[in-house]
């Protein structure tokens, strides 16, 4: 077998006790540890800091996680493309090593709030791989069958990520100012997931004698070269629906999860409340995910993902609506339900309606309509509150928004016809 991560390979290791162990683990961890848990979700307690040390606007400093999404939205469909040229590997370890190093040097140079812009764009092209589209495109490629679950599983991750992370952040801002906020990023993906995805990734179950599913000869599974191109999928009514379901979904609730620490601040809660309410958000988005997995190779995704956003527009309404503490880890959980979902949707609608030909570039296109809505939202919700003095006008107009959401994922229509198109 011409292996040339052979030294670090042992195919019964991606075969027993459960297929495709170590791939799953791999992506676990780099999903709990992308740009979303380690750096957007926690983000607030970092620009809490600054904002007493600087005395920036909010409005200010979330534009630089504007910037982040909207520049990794313009890189994304390129970096999809090399992702299905190049594979998974080749470009996710590089991309992680520099990402680290911009996030660990920040401290030495950030004293003006343009510094800080700046990092974040750099961010957003170097390390443009440390995001969902490797992860997912490494367990559509590993599995077929139990697609939907396993997508469930290592996005699950995403989930514990938001459950830890900012609480860790909280803490080490706490002791070490903002500077050790951002150490710590970058130390975490340096020294936790790196290793992880050196020792672990390998892009295809062939390249270490296996087959996706652990499938025998006998049952015939669908090649890299069946499904879509890009102007191909782009010419159906769901495509379109799914790059804007998504966009308007993500816009909502990434939004409410970069400012929900500095909601729950104004109304009174303290920092370590409001991160206690962060880790109820993730521990439910951890558990959606893994149902929403197993629902999703069960039941029609377009309903499933309909029924899911008309939750969280629920999750809104009590935020609003509901001036208790116990309303806010409910709004919180029933988010965590909404973000549990939007990036198994990607992967798995894209690959049975698109099928995997050119998985990496369609998934990076819709991706860009994800990436949008989270460089929106966090700014519409800062500013909003600099000019109303509140939160909850832009809370409101997301309970709209979500439910319009859920009535298009309702209304796509069947998949797998990329069938024909072999």
């Amino acid at each position: 077998m011409n292996n040339p991560y052979h030294k670090y390979s042992n195919p019964a290791w991606y075969q027993k006790p459960v297929f495709g162990l170590p791939i799953i683990l791999a992506c676990f961890v780099g999903m709990s540890g992308n740009i979303g848990p380690l750096v957007y979700a926690s983000f607030a307690f970092v620009m809490r800091d600054l904002e007493l040390d600087f005395g920036w606007s909010r409005s200010n400093m979330t534009l630089s996680i504007s910037l982040l999404t909207l520049v990794s939205a313009a890189v994304h469909p390129a970096f999809g493309r090399l992702v299905d040229r190049f594979g998974v590997r080749r470009t996710l370890l590089p991309s992680l090593l520099m990402m680290a190093v911009i996030l660990t040097t920040l401290p030495l140079y950030l004293d003006e709030i343009w510094h800080l812009w700046l990092a974040f764009i750099l961010v957003a092209i170097f390390g443009v791989a440390n995001n969902n589209l490797p992860f997912i495109r490494l367990v559509a490629t590993w599995f077929n069958k139990r697609r939907g679950l396993m997508i469930g599983v290592v996005a699950s991750g995403t989930g514990l990520g938001l459950a830890f992370l900012p609480k860790i952040t909280e803490q080490v801002v706490s002791v070490y100012a903002w500077q050790g906020g951002f150490v710590f990023y970058g130390c975490f993906i340096l020294f936790v997931t790196v290793p992880t995805m050196f020792f672990l990734v390998r892009d295809r179950p062939e390249s270490v004698g296996l087959r996706a599913d652990d499938a025998g000869e006998a049952e015939p599974m669908p090649t890299d070269n069946s499904g879509l191109t890009l102007g191909e999928a782009m010419k159906t009514l769901s495509f379109w629906l799914l790059f804007f379901g998504i966009l308007f979904a993500s816009f909502a609730l990434w939004g409410i999860t970069n400012q929900m620490g500095l909601v729950l601040i104004d109304r009174g809660f303290t920092p370590a409340t409001a991160a206690l309410v962060a880790v109820s958000l993730g521990l439910s988005m951890a558990a959606s995910r893994l149902i929403i997995g197993y629902l999703l190779d069960r039941v029609f995704a377009p309903i499933v993902g309909g029924v899911i956003f008309a939750l969280t527009a629920t999750g809104f309404a009590i935020l609003v609506y509901i001036p208790a503490t116990w309303a806010a880890f409910a709004a919180a959980a029933l988010f965590g339900v909404g973000l549990g979902a939007e990036i198994e949707l990607i992967g798995y609608m894209v690959s049975r309606y698109f099928g995997m030909r050119r998985f990496g570039t369609i998934y990076g296109c819709v991706f860009v309509g994800f990436l949008l809505g989270t460089s929106g939202g966090p700014y519409m919700y800062a500013r909003s509150q600099e000019i109303l003095n509140s939160y909850d006008p832009s809370l409101k107009a997301m309970i709209l928004l979500m439910l319009v959401t859920a009535v298009m994922f309702a209304c796509m229509g069947r998949y797998d016809r990329y069938v024909s198109q072999e």
